[in-house]
């Protein structure tokens, strides 16, 4: 009994604690970062019959038919009947009134998904605005997207935690033959501020399936507790996710984990696979507090990243490299030798991460007056001449910036043409508010990497529109049932025709690409070391004091593009600033520790001279 007590400590103890543990405890010691690579050693008995994104995806619903779950078909994209949400951003939207049965929003649904319990599919997901907004990170990142495809299999009150995670397990270790020793598994370790308490089933399971105490971390706050917006209802619940760490593919056991790289933003650990128990709605009470409701049942929306696995099957630390992508970047190249009809250096898969950045950004060296606002010199000092404000890196990192920032162009434009082909597919065109206007600020995001880098002409820019139409259908499988949502049979538009229309746009932002590159390029005068802009800068930008008035997301691509820090929109309110677990624990030790009585050292007692002279003998005889 006691043997036991001891070790379920030890066992909580590891996988709620991150950093100070003995080795053999699991200590996150590693010496030395493991560098990027485009590709990384793999085990040998991987099943590389399932490593292209057809197959993977192929498998992925098999394996979920087999289990009873019925194949529905994908959403569109453009959520003409969700108010509140800028795209489709998750395979769960279109059964929002199955996780609501049985509770005061329940709609009664009727029709296809009446009887539906168990469903599974592949679903294009577009994250642009609202609470998951990728689109800054797109390029820059080894692993975030516009337009992704998210594997998911979801259960309307027909199966819970331990059910899911175990087919989650099986899936990654057993059919795709991962090893289980490049696996880790987060839990959600519960909440102060909503009053739920740490999702102990969930690590009962996760420790019964055979996960081991160094691979599995209990995580607080929103990175293991999943919210939709109002217009989904108010679905919450806690989170349960499986992370690859790319080093350790090889299957080789190595006493240095990497505990702390998972949720770290590090390329070495990525997420893969999602899992969230849908047990509770959140609303707002009479005075604005959260509420939380109870579910009558548990409900089951699990997602797995189609791109992310991919690169894990094929080998290659970024979905950039794997075969969603590589054709379509050499098409980029191909055609961009065809429009600027000279030498264009191929893709070379270069990144800068956090880790190789230093603190302070470093400023442009004083070359001479400034620039007349023309193409050929803008074209001149961007390409050719050192960056007008970049991020200063480690002095044991070279960067060849020419090169980063042509490889960023070849992401965004591979990446944006993707997620465009989709939306317009469905049915979606540019335009000038709503999510019509993301389409609009996508094109102009690539169209502008591409003439800053010279993968496309500045004077008469068609590269955009010649890849769009390159691009495959997205999801390409056989529904057993669709919903009233469901993506059209056929695309909206044809690839003619959402050719032309991109074309027509990028005419009518070209006038404008010179006032809008000048104007930034003049507010950079005025950036501190620091490499943030300030406030009365994003002011000026947006109104016009530096030139050209420029939109929030010309500013945000701009600011990225440069090297600088995001920057936060002055119009909303500062993020609320999260209380660590330790001061908390700080401060309940301090409320629950007495105050220690020590008035009695300052109180003063007078006393005559013959008694100090009869303390000193009594003191001298002793």
């Amino acid at each position: 009994m006691r043997t036991s007590i001891i070790r379920k400590f030890v066992r909580n103890y590891i996988s709620q604690t991150h950093y100070g543990r003995p080795d053999f405890l699991g200590e996150c010691g590693i010496d030395h970062p493991y560098p990027f690579r485009r590709r990384v050693p793999v085990h040998p008995k991987m099943n590389f019959a399932i490593s292209y994104s057809d197959d993977i995806r192929a498998e992925f619903l098999a394996y979920f038919r087999e289990r009873n779950h019925t194949l529905v078909a994908p959403s569109s994209v453009y959520p003409r009947h969700i108010e509140g949400s800028y795209f489709i951003n998750a395979g769960m939207n279109q059964f929002k009134p199955l996780f609501l049965r049985g509770t005061d929003e329940d709609q009664n649904p009727e029709g296809e998904f009446a009887n539906l319990t168990k469903a599974a599919n592949s679903q294009p997901c577009i994250r642009i605005g609202g609470r998951h907004d990728d689109l800054n990170d797109v390029g820059y990142d080894t692993s975030h997207h516009t337009m992704f495809e998210m594997l998911g299999n979801w259960s309307f009150g027909s199966y819970g935690r331990e059910v899911a995670c175990r087919q989650m397990w099986h899936f990654l270790t057993e059919v795709l033959r991962i090893p289980k020793s490049a696996l880790y598994v987060t839990f959600f370790n519960g909440s102060r501020d909503l009053k739920l308490p740490p999702d102990e089933e969930a690590r009962e399971i996760w420790f019964d399936i055979g996960v081991s105490e160094r691979k599995l971390l209990a995580i607080a706050g929103d990175s293991n507790f999943w919210q939709a917006d109002e217009a989904s209802g108010g679905l919450c619940g806690p989170c349960t996710e499986i992370h690859v760490d790319y080093s350790a593919l090889n299957g080789k056991r190595d006493m240095t984990c990497a505990r702390c790289l998972v949720n770290d933003k590090n390329p070495r650990v990525v997420e893969l696979w999602n899992c969230v128990f849908i047990t509770h709605r959140m609303t707002k009470g009479p005075n604005g507090e959260t509420v939380l409701q109870e579910l009558p049942a548990i409900s089951v929306d699990t997602g797995l990243g189609l791109e992310r696995i991919a690169s894990v099957m094929q080998g290659t630390m970024t979905t950039y490299d794997t075969d969603v992508f590589y054709r379509l970047i050499d098409n980029i190249h191909s055609e961009a030798l065809r429009i600027i009809g000279s030498t264009v250096p191929s893709y070379t898969s270069d990144f800068v991460f956090e880790e190789e950045l230093e603190e302070e950004f470093a400023k442009p060296r004083k070359t001479g007056p400034d620039p007349p606002p023309r193409k050929q010199t803008l074209f001149e000092e961007i390409i050719f001449g050192p960056p007008p404000l970049f991020p200063k890196v480690k002095p044991e990192r070279i960067v060849d910036y020419t090169a980063l920032r042509r490889d960023i162009a070849y992401r965004i434009v591979a990446d944006h043409s993707r997620a465009l082909a989709t939306a317009m597919r469905d049915g979606l065109l540019p335009g000038r508010q709503g999510v019509s206007l993301k389409l609009r600020h996508l094109i102009h995001r690539a169209t502008r990497a591409a003439i800053l880098t010279g993968l496309d002409s500045a004077t008469r820019p068609e590269l955009l529109k010649r890849i769009v139409g390159q691009i495959p259908l997205a999801a390409p499988f056989k529904a057993e049932l669709e919903g009233s949502m469901a993506r059209p049979s056929k695309p909206v538009h044809s690839d003619d025709q959402i050719s032309e229309i991109i074309q027509q746009e990028v005419d009518s932002f070209l006038p404008r690409f010179d006032k809008i590159e000048n104007t930034f390029l003049n507010c950079m005068k005025d950036v501190g070391y620091e490499g943030v802009l300030s406030a009365e800068q994003l002011n000026g930008l947006q109104s016009g004091h530096y030139g050209e008035p420029l939109s929030w997301d010309m500013i945000c691509a701009q600011a990225r593009w440069y090297g600088l820090k995001p920057p936060i929109d002055p119009s909303l309110p500062p993020p609320p600033v999260e209380k660590t677990f330790s001061l908390a624990s700080l401060r309940d030790f301090f409320f629950r520790t007495p105050v220690t009585q020590d008035n009695q050292k300052y109180e003063v007692k007078r006393v005559k001279e013959q008694d100090q002279h009869t303390y000193g003998q009594s003191n001298s005889r002793k």
